[in-house]
């Protein structure tokens, strides 16, 4: 079966707030349920770029510690995947 744009649309909603209301209270505690969820968007929409965590952390207006925390906690329900860089680049090189 093949969902259209709106029906895919959905589903992953509805897939995200299942996973975000029931699987992460078993592995974590987060008290501000809102603000997970802007993380999740906030995350999806930073996909492919260098992660800033305290920019991320600065617009939702949460300290490091707890995005940190929050980010762990998607990784544990496969939702996010941190991918670290094959080598450390040396901008100052590269402008060059």
């Amino acid at each position: 079966m093949r969902l259209q744009n709106r029906g895919r649309r959905r589903w992953h909603t509805d897939y995200i707030n299942a996973i975000l209301e029931r699987d992460l209270k078993e592995i974590a505690r987060i008290h501000r349920k809102n603000a997970m969820r802007e993380l999740v968007n906030i995350l999806a929409a930073w996909s492919g770029k260098f992660m800033d965590i305290s920019a991320i952390g600065s617009g939702l207006s949460i300290q490091r510690p707890t995005i940190e925390s929050y980010i762990n906690a998607l990784e544990a329900l496969y939702l996010v995947e941190r991918v670290y860089p094959w080598t450390k680049t040396d901008y100052s090189r590269v402008g060059k």
